[in-house]
């Protein structure tokens, strides 16, 4: 079973609050993001909002960055430039969705930042 645990873009402050609980304060003040229950190749926990650098020059030898939401009782990552084309986390959910869960090698993949501290890492 998967730990559930919240940290929140605290809007007002332009920073990240660790360990924060869901309240009505972050849907007023902030956005609250889910960890996904998925480290990186690191070791980092992998939360929703956060993008992911994932290839290396074996197996995957073009390099692509992705952002990770929550959905429907599972973390997702969406491509970078089909993000930037107009499916975005928030719109409907189509077939070239990946799920995290179903990445067979996690070695792969490493938080680079997130959406809100490094939003030119999606443009």
């Amino acid at each position: 079973m998967r730990e559930i645990k919240f940290r929140a873009w605290d809007k007002k402050n332009n920073r990240i609050v660790r360990n924060a609980t869901p309240s009505f304060f972050w849907q007023k003040e902030g956005t609250l993001m889910q960890f996904t229950g998925l480290k990186d190749k690191n070791g980092k926990e992998i939360y929703e909002g956060d993008i992911l650098k994932y290839g290396n020059e074996e197996e995957y030898p073009k390099t692509t960055f992705s952002l990770v939401f929550w959905c429907e009782f599972r973390a997702k990552f969406m491509d970078k430039k089909k993000f930037i084309s107009g499916g975005g986390a928030s719109g409907e959910l189509n077939s070239w969705d990946n799920y995290l869960d179903e990445i067979k090698d996690l070695d792969f993949c490493e938080v680079i930042g997130n959406k809100f501290e490094n939003p030119e890492l999606l443009k």
